[in-house]
């Protein structure tokens, strides 16, 4: 019996270990593979995976109803003609020859590489792709790709990187341009000095792309030392990855884990470099004066983008559909400009019971208007005094030209509350026309509802009439107005549709 159950464990052993001498170990995950210091990543972890979930999504089952051949095929038939061809024709590829390559992850990241803003370093590129069992395959097209790379006159170079070696594909941005340009239908490609004249030096600039395979998976990138952190981390070496980074850990282990597909951003260093490199050639370093326009410091701090640390987003299939999810991190104390902006209070976000039962979209928003009204005009304070006091003038003298005793910070903003209420209910025929018009009501909440929308048909009336007049009804004891909106234009030609907002005061709204 004991002889038995040690053949049962063996074989598949076995059979795991002949897997691995012929295709190599399991590639890990992007976050184990990737270097520290990354800067972004956008990674499909499991394509296989992945693939097999669109299939069964409501999505693909849509695009693959009989009902709309006749309009994929089209537009299929459209894309291939135009953009594909062109491209491939250019480039020297098949996009065919490596689209179904990818049996593991597909991940795309771009890494500090040493650029700080300042020096002449610049973010590294890298692009890693999971044959799997299609291994060989990858090995073969790689060497198609280098024979029409040299049959088409472009340089080409070897570089051994920790035993393996790679191929250095060197291409001018006239090379990438005429591919882009092929396929946009444009000449993109044919740079020129002015005049019309060729550049004089056509060796500058050159891009170089390494290329190249470990095992199963695909490499490919522009920095060297970028490439071999991943190829130590293949192989089980020590050094430092993305999982290590307590920012992306935290990220990783609150949303990314098990999704589909997923990017992140480490913001904090990122926009940090942004802010250096758009300060390059100011004339701050040298001295100078900014001249009237603020400085990219000055607007990224009071828009509130030098406290955001993290952006991450995924994509995963549940039961109910597709989930995305979106996060910012941003640490409170750190929260200004926009984030303070949209700082949302802790309040009843449900529908109210007055929300009809078929209504087939409703959102809440529990933002405090006169609060946020106040930030807006402190971040435009920060970037720019001398905007905010022109904005200042305006809106301290709207509608007085009319009526000297009009406030529109006391009887507009001051009157405002904090709960928006929107929902939509379905369109009243299934036509083009009714579908872009469903009734809809949006409501505000106001500590003084009728004085707002006094107030608002008051600025309505200083304003220029255009479509249909502004009007006022009575309606079961309220003052319903009307207020003439622009003209919506009708798609594919035809009379613009005049419309009108209808708005009273209700209930606190």
């Amino acid at each position: 019996m004991t002889m038995t159950l040690q053949r049962i464990v063996t074989v598949p052993g076995l059979l795991t270990a002949l897997a691995f001498a012929v295709h190599g170990a399991p590639v890990p995950p992007p976050e184990q593979l990737l270097p520290a210091d990354t800067l972004l990543v956008l990674a499909v972890p499991d394509c296989g995976k992945s693939r097999a979930e669109w299939r069964q999504s409501p999505a693909s089952q849509l695009w693959n109803d009989p009902s709309m051949k006749a309009f994929t095929e089209k537009l299929w038939t459209k894309v291939k003609t135009d953009l594909i061809e062109p491209f491939e024709k250019s480039a020297g590829i098949k996009l065919a020859d490596y689209s179904a390559l990818a049996q593991g992850q597909v991940t795309f990241a771009v890494t500090q590489n040493g650029w700080d803003g300042v020096g002449e370093a610049r973010p590294g590129l890298l692009l890693l792709v999971d044959a799997g069992s299609k291994a060989d395959t990858l090995k073969t097209n790689l060497a198609m790709l280098r024979k029409k790379w040299v049959d088409s006159g472009k340089p080409l170079k070897t570089e051994k990187i920790r035993e393996v070696e790679f191929t250095v594909l060197v291409a001018s941005p006239d090379d990438l341009g005429k591919a882009l340009g092929a396929a946009l239908g444009s000449d993109t490609g044919t740079a020129k000095a002015p005049g019309g004249a060729e550049p004089a030096d056509k060796s500058a600039g050159k891009l170089e792309w390494i290329v190249g395979q470990s095992d199963s998976l695909l490499i490919a990138g522009n920095s060297i030392k970028d490439i071999e952190k991943v190829l130590v981390r293949q192989s089980g070496g020590s050094v430092a990855h993305l999982a290590e980074t307590a920012s992306f850990a935290a990220s990783f282990n609150a949303q990314l884990r098990g999704a589909s597909a997923y990017v992140w951003v480490n913001a904090k260093p990122l926009i940090e470099t942004v802010v250096k490199q758009l300060a390059r050639g100011t004339g701050d370093d040298a001295g100078q004066p900014r001249g009237p326009l603020p400085g990219p410091d000055r607007i990224f701090a009071a828009l509130g983008l030098t406290g955001l640390q993290t952006v991450a987003a995924s994509v995963r299939d549940t039961a109910e559909g597709c989930h995305i999810e979106g996060r910012l991190t941003v640490p409170e104390s750190a929260r200004r400009g926009l984030f303070k902006l949209v700082a949302f209070e802790a309040k009843e976000a449900e529908p109210p019971p007055f929300v009809p039962v078929d209504a087939v979209k409703f959102n809440r928003w529990r933002l405090d208007l006169p609060k946020a009204f106040a930030t807006l005009e402190a971040m435009i304070v920060e970037m720019s005094p001398q905007a905010a006091g022109v904005i200042k003038l305006l809106l301290d003298n709207a509608g007085k030209d009319k009526d000297p005793n009009f406030d529109l910070r006391k009887s507009l903003i001051g009157n405002l509350g904090d709960d928006v209420i929107s929902y939509e209910k379905a369109p009243r025929e299934q036509t083009l026309e009714a579908m872009g018009s469903q009734p809809n009501l949006i409501l505000i909440a106001s500590p003084r509802a009728q004085e707002l929308a006094a107030s608002i048909q008051a600025l309505a009336s200083f304003m220029p009439q255009r479509g249909t007049k502004n009007k006022e009804r009575e309606f079961l004891g309220r003052k319903v107005y009307a207020l003439g909106l622009p003209p919506a234009p009708v798609p594919g030609g035809g009379p613009p549709v005049e419309r009108t907002l209808h708005y009273t005061a209700s209930g606190g709204y």
